[in-house]
């Protein structure tokens, strides 16, 4: 006993592991074989669920096309005691190991207990057997080291080309791999989608195989889910995007409704589909007559726990000195509404203010939330001259907010005349609310109430009804008269601008829109990218330097009036008053000097609309030689430009978004508890209904059932 106690002395932290030997040793042998058995289990459980760990994938791992494999040697792809970091990696050099060499076969065994990964293939050429071998030499959390212990070839023999040969030919890559090439051309692709065909186009780059339509589903399936990521995990990101810009100075919004408040949202909106639909077969729906009952049958499965996202939109602070105009309109996304709010730059271009998305459809609430976000950047110092499509929701929002902002609103003529289907009387409305000034809108009034039809006279009292007014630019011309002009800082002049503006845009965003599939973070993130290259290229041209003082759209503009008034011939009545006639022409006009500018008879409302004189008025000034570009508005001017674009425009991306979202939720706090019980809201045009089940719907077979069905299939083939 005095020996052995120092032994462990002189072992020191070894002395423990010489007890337990020495206690281990005087065990019976059952029970040394039964704790090495449970011991040696345990060990390979712990290696073994190391391995089933989800490697992080990466999407930027492609495998290199058959013009670079022909420059390479075989021996550089695969040789032993080469190591390689993933499984994902590993994967990629077997096939394009395979590639090289042109396999006919490709067999890949599973792990087994030494954990290890072997390849096999078969060279039909030469009929040579290629064994290639990998084990896991490390592993830790989320990431293996793989090292290629055997790659060599030999003569197959005749069972073994049998074997081969009776197995099918598979896939040189895996689907996943294959699927981070095709995800390329995914993000590329405006549309959002790739067909069959460019996806055997793309992938004839990597490999020579024909795919069948089963593998170009899973490729595109696996590509979908890489450029994409997700949807119900994706629907966690968007508080942290919104975050991320409300802290680069955007305005943000975000509403989130439980089980009940979507229910309630759902019935309203089926409720608003009927009635339009009513609407549109000339029939009246009212709310007694609706099914509500019926409606909540086809509702889907909610949880009670569980945010849904109402709404979320965001607001572009980075623009200054833009002019209190602007162009509202709404459309249909995928699964929701897109409202959007819009405006000029000094440059005639559209410039976007702000986006809404809601699963709700346009109303007083959803008007207002994006009002809210909008009119606080342009402020409350001025007018806000409001440009709609008549839609009641949206005027509705507006009467609110008269009493805090200093909002004009007008409902657009151009949905009035697109509604008309008489050619006639449309083009007699038209002339009517373009009218140049008081003596011409009279006239095409006088003209337009002629007509003496029945149908023709009750649509023209709806044209001429007391809601005539509320249409641009008839109301604007009457605002603008009663006030003094002077109040509206003279930024008023769209007169060439309708609710076409937004309904321009929403054409433009049609593939963010139509993206499939649709995810509110990926729908978010798409639009904000575009609204980033939008800005980025209007801000690159206000900033070049140039001589002219008018910006280069209004140059041209310039240039077609100095064409125009070319064939215009000016006679001096008297001091300040000028005769302007067209050549072989009888029409004549009248311009005089104002106070500050000219004033014209014919185009009395230009100047004032516009912000940029006639074409009278550029004859009198060339024939008095006189700087024409002076009579501009300064806000047409290159120096008014560069200032609208002085601030940059923030940069975000997916991969920065998740690096917020996985730090955010690996604390426990209440804030991580709330972004994981985030849902998507479900489409209710898709839930289950009773009738054959989905193809990926696995029934459980009976095994009386399955003998009937084999007895059956004996009978018919023998």
């Amino acid at each position: 006993s005095q020996s052995s106690s120092e032994d462990e002395n002189d072992l020191g932290e070894a002395g423990p592991e010489l007890a337990w030997n020495r206690s281990f040793s005087s065990l019976p042998s059952a029970q040394k074989a039964e704790y090495l058995r449970e011991y040696k289990k345990r060990k390979q459980t712990e290696r073994r669920n190391l391995l089933k760990m989800k490697e992080t994938w990466d999407p930027s791992i492609v495998p290199r096309t058959r013009a670079m494999l022909d420059e390479v040697d075989a021996t550089s792809i695969l040789f032993p005691g080469l190591k390689i970091i993933s499984k994902q990696r590993l994967l990629v050099r077997l096939g394009e190991y395979s590639q090289k060499l042109s396999l006919k076969f490709v067999w890949k065994r599973g792990q087994n207990n030494e954990y290890r990964k072997a390849c096999y293939a078969l060279n039909g050429i030469t009929g040579m057997l290629i064994e290639v071998s990998a084990a896991v030499e490390n592993a830790s959390e989320g990431t293996t080291v793989w090292k290629i212990i055997k790659c060599e070839g030999r003569k197959a023999s005749t069972e073994e080309r049998e074997r081969f040969e009776q197995r099918k030919n598979n896939l040189p890559y895996s689907p996943k791999i294959l699927g981070n090439c095709v995800a390329r051309l995914l993000r590329m692709s405006r549309s959002g989608k790739v067909s069959a065909k460019e996806m055997s186009k793309h992938l004839l780059q990597y490999t020579d195989y024909k795919f069948s339509k089963s593998n170009l589903r899973s490729i595109r399936a696996n590509a979908i889910e890489i450029a994409y990521g997700e949807k119900g995990k994706n629907i966690q990101l968007v508080p942290v995007f919104l975050d991320i810009l409300e802290a680069k100075g955007f305005k943000t919004l975000i509403d989130f409704v439980n089980a009940a408040d979507l229910k309630g949202i759902y019935v309203n909106n089926k409720y608003r589909e009927i009635v339009n639909e009513g609407k549109r077969e000339g029939r009246k729906v009212r709310r007694e007559d609706v099914n509500f009952k019926k409606i909540e049958e086809t509702l889907p499965v909610l949880e009670d726990e569980a945010a849904y996202l109402c709404s979320c939109g965001f607001a572009n602070t980075m623009l200054s000195n833009v002019p209190p105009f602007i162009v509202c309109d709404g459309t249909h996304c995928l699964e929701g509404t897109l409202l959007s709010v819009y405006s000029y730059s000094s440059n005639r271009q559209n410039i976007a203010l702000g986006h809404l998305y809601s699963i709700k459809n346009e109303s007083k609430a959803t008007w207002s939330m994006l009002f809210d976000l909008v009119l606080p950047i342009i402020g409350r110092t001025r007018p806000i001259i409001v440009i709609t499509n008549g839609d009641k929701g949206i005027t509705e929002a507006l009467k609110a907010k008269e009493s805090s902002y200093n909002v004009v609103w007008f409902n657009d003529a151009f949905h009035k005349a697109s509604n008309i289907r008489e050619s006639k009387i449309k083009e007699i409305y038209w002339r009517m609310v373009r009218s140049p000034n008081k003596t011409a809108y009279e006239l095409a009034r006088k003209e337009l109430s002629s007509f003496t039809g029945k149908a023709e006279k009750k649509r023209v009292a709806d044209l001429l009804g007391p809601r005539e007014k509320n249409y641009f630019p008839i109301r604007m011309i009457e605002y603008l008269q009663s006030r003094d002009t002077c109040e509206l800082g003279r930024t008023c002049f769209y007169s060439y601008v309708s609710s076409q503006l937004a309904e321009s845009m929403n054409n433009a965003n049609i593939y963010i829109r139509k993206q499939r599939p649709f995810c509110v973070f990926n729908f978010l993130l798409s639009l904000f990218q575009k609204e980033a290259e939008r800005y980025g290229a209007q801000k690159t041209n206000a900033l070049i330097t140039r001589t002219e003082t008018l910006t280069p759209n209004c140059q041209h503009l310039y240039q077609a009036y100095e064409n125009e008034s070319v064939d215009l011939c000016v006679e001096e009545l008297q001091p300040g008053e000028y005769l302007v006639s067209r050549h072989c022409l009888s029409s004549l006009t009248k311009t005089k000097v104002g106070s500050d500018a000219f004033t014209c008879e014919l185009h009395q409302y230009q100047q004032l609309l516009n912000g940029f004189p006639c074409e009278c008025i550029f004859s009198t000034l060339n024939s008095q030689r006189k700087d024409v570009t002076k009579y501009f508005d300064d806000y047409w001017t290159n120096a008014h430009w560069s200032k609208q674009f002085q601030r940059e425009f923030p940069y975000c991306t997916r991969d920065e978004v998740t690096a917020l979202h996985k730090l955010r939720t690996s604390d426990r706090d209440e804030d991580a508890q709330f972004l994981m019980s985030i849902r998507n809201v479900p489409d209710h045009k898709s839930i289950e209904r009773k009738g054959r089940p989905k193809e990926n719907t696995r029934i459980p077979s009976v095994p009386s059932d399955f003998m009937n069905r084999k007895k059956l299939r004996k009978a018919i083939n023998p």
